[in-house]
């Protein structure tokens, strides 16, 4: 079973929202304590994002090396996509080789806006 966030009165979902507010993050629960499903692949890259220190990115390339698979840079960039909890799993933090943005499921603005305010990007 997944673990749930505590949204109780005790400060839980207060908390939660001010790590949200202040570094585009939850509180990072590692990825196989989750409730997600997805391949072994996708699990090893979800993985992979949430080693990625706030405030910095990496590329689809240095995420695909960490999960051993040199040569999957599309398929971490198809992974991203798939993961549907950007706030646990943060795959805004992955750019293109270029330094470009890339795609984003929420869109690029909005990536752009989550990398400013953590500087990121300018």
């Amino acid at each position: 079973m997944g673990q749930h966030a505590n949204l109780g009165p005790s400060g839980g979902l207060h908390a939660t929202l001010q790590q949200l507010k202040d570094d585009g993050t939850c509180g990072m629960v590692p990825a196989d304590r989750l409730d997600i499903q997805g391949t072994a692949f996708q699990r090893r890259v979800w993985s992979a994002l949430q080693e990625i220190p706030a405030g910095t990115s990496s590329g689809y390339g240095d995420v695909a090396a960490r999960t051993d698979q040199l040569r999957a840079a599309r398929a971490v960039a198809q992974a991203c996509a798939l993961n549907g909890i950007a706030v646990a799993i943060p795959y805004q933090r992955v750019l293109r080789s270029d330094g470009e943005l890339g795609g984003y499921r929420c869109g690029v603005g909005r990536k752009r806006q989550i990398l400013e305010r953590v500087g990121v990007c300018r």
